[in-house]
């Protein structure tokens, strides 16, 4: 019970740090249907990635304004934090999502994709409480308001902004929610 009672608190203060969003994030509706498309398509529009000399490694706030397994139906925000340049990593291998997956790409000015990562969604944590009298505990995935992101793509010289998807599977097809971008340079 004092979990729960911790956890609602915690959602509560959450909930009071989302009131004022700031001016420099990108809002999106829930309604982010245009545009969907296939997480292959979107590898085949890439092609495959070689290993990079450097990375950008970027942090960004993520607030959402419900607590909803799927960001795509609430309204999200994200604002970039801090961008750095790190040593290459190797290229990525083929990607798996799971259920906590979320999918950021890279593009250029224009709109072309350059690179894709896949990421684990900072906002889900799992809680365990409880059910009833019984030693019997029941878990459940709760889900943060604000969240930071922390991830690294490809240092392409013409990397200009940040998309974020949410993948949900539809007849074994992984189709990808848009729920916002954040501009890099």
């Amino acid at each position: 019970m004092r979990a729960r009672c911790g956890f609602l608190l915690a959602i509560i203060l959450a909930s009071a740090s989302v009131a004022t969003p700031a001016s420099s994030g990108v809002e999106q509706s829930p309604a982010q249907a245009q545009g969907a498309r296939t997480f292959d398509e979107l590898e085949r529009s890439i092609g495959p990635q070689d290993a990079v000399a450097a990375d950008l490694q970027i942090r960004v706030r993520w607030r959402t304004v419900d607590p909803v397994a799927n960001p795509a139906q609430t309204i999200n925000q994200f604002e970039l934090t801090s961008v750095a340049e790190v040593g290459g990593t190797p290229a990525p291998r083929r990607p798996r999502l799971h259920g906590n997956s979320m999918v950021v790409v890279s593009e250029n000015r224009e709109g072309r994709a350059l690179a894709v990562r896949v990421i684990t969604d900072p906002r889900a944590v799992r809680s365990e409480s409880p059910q009833g009298r019984a030693p019997v505990l029941r878990g459940e995935t709760l889900y943060y308001l604000d969240a930071d992101l922390l991830f690294v793509v490809p240092s392409v010289a013409d990397t200009a902004r940040i998309r974020f998807f949410k993948p949900r599977i539809i007849n074994g097809v992984a189709v990808l929610d848009e729920l916002g971008a954040v501009d890099v340079r």
